[in-house]
């Protein structure tokens, strides 16, 4: 790099001053954040989850890593007989019936999916209760930056527009069927109290 002064009255090529050549060097650093991630449905349980890239900052950018926060639950409860100190100051203790205590489960991160691409399938969505995706990059020089923001949350079953009038239809329907049922037996039992006296 080289430093060059002049003029704009000057002639092209010629300075006022030229200073001595340097060598610059920038230094690199990690990947920067990639965009937020985003779902697209695809069909059924199978979405995309797709995002903007990261900037290299001096270092092409080799992989990205979509992690996902997996629900936990526990469906085993420890049992124990709770305690209680009785009124009587006698010192005895009470028994109480059983009670089950749900053990503390919390959800964790799990490495999804590993790729160049900007985007990666994501199959049985709601089987196996994935709720939030984020995703960083690495470069070979600098290693791993930092995670994006994390998706917006997965609330619930996608169901296409399409499909959600006939799933309405479908729990509407017996209901309404039911409903005149009962109400003509009763139309037909009054019916019956009045025409029998």
């Amino acid at each position: 790099c080289r430093l060059l002064l002049g003029y704009a009255g000057l002639p092209p090529g010629s300075a006022l001053y030229q200073g001595s050549s340097e060598h610059y060097e920038t230094l690199g650093d990690a990947p920067s954040q990639p965009g937020k991630p985003q779902l697209e449905h695809i069909a059924g349980e199978v979405f995309r989850v797709v995002w903007t890239p990261a900037r290299g900052n001096g270092a092409p950018i080799l992989l990205y890593n979509l992690e996902a926060l997996q629900a936990r639950t526990d469906v085993h409860g420890r049992r124990r007989r709770r305690r209680r100190r009785s009124a009587v100051s006698d010192g005895s203790v009470e028994e109480l019936p059983w009670a089950e205590e749900p053990a503390v489960m919390e959800d964790r991160w799990l490495d999804y999916c590993n790729t160049t691409e900007l985007s990666c399938l994501v199959r049985s969505l709601h089987t196996s209760r994935l709720l939030l995706f984020r995703v960083r990059a690495r470069s070979q020089e600098h290693g791993w930056g930092p995670y994006s923001e994390e998706s917006e949350r997965v609330a619930e079953p996608f169901v296409s527009p399409e499909k959600r009038g006939s799933l309405v239809m479908a729990i509407i329907a017996p209901a309404a069927i039911v409903s005149s049922c009962v109400l003509a037996l009763v139309l037909v039992r009054k019916g019956e109290s009045f025409g029998g006296s």
